[in-house]
């Protein structure tokens, strides 16, 4: 039996999880829900489900006799994302059976936490710090950002992650890729608040944000000898609303094209805006690509447990302790959840928040 088949067995979470099915056009519709539970096991589960006229209650047939055989339920779930890929509601269901399995993860940590650390226990420090778990997978992330701003210009990203993951991962590493075209890097930090941007007209809202925010006219960042490049990340500080968040980017970003982007083609130089999707809503913005930590570079836990091994026996630790350090950050169902694991474990070995 699956993880995934082991939680759902919860009634109060099944009700919830066949709520958010029912949501999806592709199950809510009988003939559509028919023709996706055709490809479970090859059809071979179709003469066991107890049919209903009534929707929800086939529905809950449907689901509790998928999780009498390990993965047929995923192996369904897995249909109804293919048949309405980037709906808003298969991004529900996906969202809510990310918390499940994040939750069941931190259950399962939450006997080894708390255990007192190393420190606590008069163990000596190690070095291991956040500046060696940050070089962990993104390859492929980060090989796809370098390629967009491999020359001089205005590129603009939209980041889906939560907000601590993109500022101690994802953009230490993306300013690292840039660094490496360019020694010298320029991070900015915007929120965006309904405050600031209300008063203005969307075409000149996000630049007044920056002046009044003592960061001055993005026109300004290129005036210095340094020919530095400019790393921009915009967040959402009043959670404003998907379209007019949207609006406000993509009239920000025409504006800088308009102003800037012959100048900085003549100067070899590059302006990177990423915008952080930290409430996952699945922002698009035009001319901006989108950078997902999850699609790019797939968490293998396996993997990661066998490199955060050789890590820790750098560190000449017992092998016990690391056998059970490296299944703690493998635990977790995703890469984002096992480098909070991670930095969670240094800040334990080395007696400080790294």
């Amino acid at each position: 039996m699956s993880k995934l088949d082991e939680i759902l067995k919860n009634q109060p979470v099944k009700i919830d999880f066949i709520t958010l099915l029912l949501a999806c056009p592709s199950i809510e519709n009988r003939a559509s829900r028919d023709n996706l539970l055709k490809g479970v096991r090859n059809g071979g589960l179709l003469a066991n489900f107890d049919r209903n006229a009534t929707n929800r209650i086939d529905v809950e047939n449907v689901v509790n006799t998928l999780l009498k055989y390990s993965g047929a339920l995923e192996e369904f779930i897995t249909y109804v994302q293919q048949a309405e890929e980037g709906s808003d509601p298969v991004m529900a269901l996906q969202k809510f059976l990310a918390n499940l399995t994040k939750i069941e993860a931190l259950t399962t940590l939450d006997e080894a936490r708390k255990k007192p650390s190393p420190q606590a226990q008069g163990e000596a420090r190690v070095k291991l710090d956040q500046h060696e778990i940050v070089n962990y997978n993104l390859h492929n992330l980060v090989g796809s950002f370098k390629s967009y701003v491999d020359l001089a210009g205005i590129f603009g990203f939209v980041i889906p992650c939560d907000q601590y993951i993109l500022e101690n991962y994802i953009l230490v590493r993306l300013q690292k890729g840039l660094l490496e075209l360019n020694p010298n890097c320029k991070p900015i930090e915007f929120h965006l608040h309904k405050s600031r941007l209300d008063n203005d007209s969307l075409e000149v809202a996000i630049c007044k944000g920056l002046e009044s925010q003592s960061y001055g006219n993005p026109e300004s960042w290129f005036r210095n000898k340094e020919k530095s490049d400019v790393l921009l990340t915009l967040l959402n500080g009043d959670s404003i609303e998907k379209e007019r968040v949207e609006l406000l980017v993509q009239h920000f970003y025409q504006q800088l094209n308009l102003k800037l982007l012959s100048k900085l083609e003549k100067q070899g130089l590059r302006l990177v805006i990423i915008y952080a999707d930290t409430s996952q809503r699945g922002i698009t913005i035009k001319g901006f690509n989108r950078l997902d930590i999850e699609e790019k570079d797939k968490h293998n836990p396996q993997k990661l447990e066998k490199w955060f091994t050789a890590l820790l026996k750098k560190e000449r630790l017992d092998q016990r302790k690391i056998k059970k350090l490296a299944q703690q950050v493998g635990y977790h169902p995703n890469l984002a959840g096992a480098f909070r694991e991670m930095v969670k474990i240094s800040k334990d070995l080395t007696g400080r928040i790294t």
